[in-house]
């Protein structure tokens, strides 16, 4: 989860992974304790970096929601994300 500090309107949201093929997709909520219901990034599978484009309004609380891990790994890493 990554707390923006206030309601913002993204319009990238970017990471990097080291266990690549990962699907991810970026939700968004404005409690720390959701609910992360506003999908804002659409689902998509992840190679050595992500780069989601965010629609959906403002929000303060974005969530990289890892739906799928990629073929070869039982966990993912998020190594660096930014956002604009």
């Amino acid at each position: 989860m990554l707390d923006a500090g206030k309601l913002v309107q993204l319009h990238q949201l970017a990471f990097t992974t080291s266990t690549p093929g990962l699907t991810a997709e970026i939700l968004a909520g404005d409690s720390p304790d959701g609910p992360f219901d506003a999908v804002v990034g659409t689902s998509q599978i992840v190679g050595g970096r992500g780069d989601f484009t965010i629609a959906g309004g403002r929000h303060r609380y974005y969530v990289i929601w890892i739906t799928r891990f990629g073929d070869s790994f039982r966990n993912a890493h998020i190594d660096e994300v930014s956002a604009n």
